[in-house]
């Protein structure tokens, strides 16, 4: 039986399988979050990441979610230590950065991280068996 993982949980796993896996991860969680019956247990425990994008991505990313659904957000995502000091683009890519901006959902902007309206939604290309994106998932341009 498939059990969704928690903010932490593909946190750890981004810590595990390297930076640019954050795509794949954040939108396991923006699915699960979606189909979740409780989606309130994915988030309530603060994840550790090693690079403080990936913090601020999740506390933005949890943010948005929490928005869609009308939930509380967790006292942790509230934290100034989830807003960056300098502005990041994770698309890397120079030429989206104005639509980038405009995009943004404000749960981004508000912690200084831009990114299209493709960010969190939901992919094709994820494995039907488990639900899950995977690394080898071509459908995120990783």
């Amino acid at each position: 039986m498939y059990v969704a993982q928690t903010i932490k949980e593909e946190v750890e796993n981004i810590n595990r399988d390297g930076f640019e896996s954050f795509r794949i991860h954040f939108n396991n969680l923006a699915d699960d979050f979606r189909r979740e019956d409780d989606p309130e247990r994915l988030i309530v425990e603060r994840p550790i990441a090693t690079d403080p994008r990936i913090y601020s991505l999740a506390a933005a990313t949890v943010s948005h979610l929490c928005k869609e659904r009308g939930l509380k957000v967790p006292a942790w995502v509230k934290s100034q230590d989830t807003i960056l000091t300098d502005p990041w683009f994770p698309s890397g890519v120079l030429n989206f950065r104005a639509m980038e901006l405009r995009d943004s959902p404000s749960a981004f902007k508000f912690r200084n991280i831009f990114v299209g309206y493709e960010m969190l939604l939901v992919q094709n290309g994820y494995r039907a068996r488990l639900g899950r994106h995977t690394i080898s998932d071509r459908a995120f341009g990783a």
